[in-house]
């Protein structure tokens, strides 16, 4: 801590205390959840197949006779997506450092060293942001990009339809138990997994959240 003289009157002195940081909400939920995994790719787009097989409830035959049953093949069905590039810059202009003053000091001058510092802690913030942005849409099933645009769609891709179930949290008699047993059955149908789903995790708007705790 330095002591220096007051800029409003310059026959009194006071405290100089370090800076107070200013920074934005910095949301990491879902980049911090293990849900998605990085893999490097070197072209500007992927492929990717499902693979689809069907079970059938097997008939009774008989011992000594046929026609047996046949099984039936597996289908693939192939997908291409192109892969969004995103290019982020920042510079060092003389501006940034010459008359400049290093926050948190009172007579301290900005070395080169502490800007570029910043800019690169700024551009790693801006990028972590976008990859969360992103990946809170990806688990909607619509990825779009931080200008709102689409990236996939994956309802069209794989054609499947949305299911939506109302709480309707505004109506003191709503039944939200059996809301919940219906979100759970239907997710459970959904994954296809072929085994007993043990918890679910759902990730809801604060408003949704209030109604929620707060029914009757």
């Amino acid at each position: 801590m330095a002591v220096i003289r007051q800029l409003s009157n310059g026959n009194k002195v006071t405290d100089w205390t370090e800076e107070v940081n200013e920074i934005e909400n910095q949301y990491g939920l879902l980049n911090g959840s293990g849900l998605f995994s990085g893999k490097g790719i070197s072209q500007e787009s992927i492929v990717f197949e499902k693979d689809m097989k069907s079970y059938t409830l097997l008939p009774q035959t008989s011992r000594r006779g046929k026609p047996h049953t046949k099984g039936r093949g597996r289908t693939s069905e192939t997908f291409s997506l192109a892969l969004p590039y995103f290019s982020h810059e920042d510079t060092i202009v003389p501006s940034d450092i010459q008359g400049q003053r290093q926050t948190g000091t009172p007579d301290g001058a900005k070395a080169v060293a502490t800007a570029i510092a910043e800019k690169l802690e700024d551009m790693r913030l801006n990028a972590d942001q976008t990859r969360e942005f992103m990946k809170i849409a990806a688990v909607k099933g619509l990825t779009k990009d931080g200008e709102d645009n689409t990236i996939a769609d994956m309802f069209t891709e794989f054609g499947i339809s949305q299911t939506t179930i109302d709480f309707v949290l505004g109506t003191a008699g709503t039944d939200v138990d059996g809301k919940i047993r219906e979100l759970k059955r239907s997710l459970g149908k959904s994954a296809k997994t072929g085994t007993r789903l043990g918890s679910f995790e759902c990730m809801v708007s604060p408003e949704f959240f209030d109604k929620l705790v707060s029914h009757s």
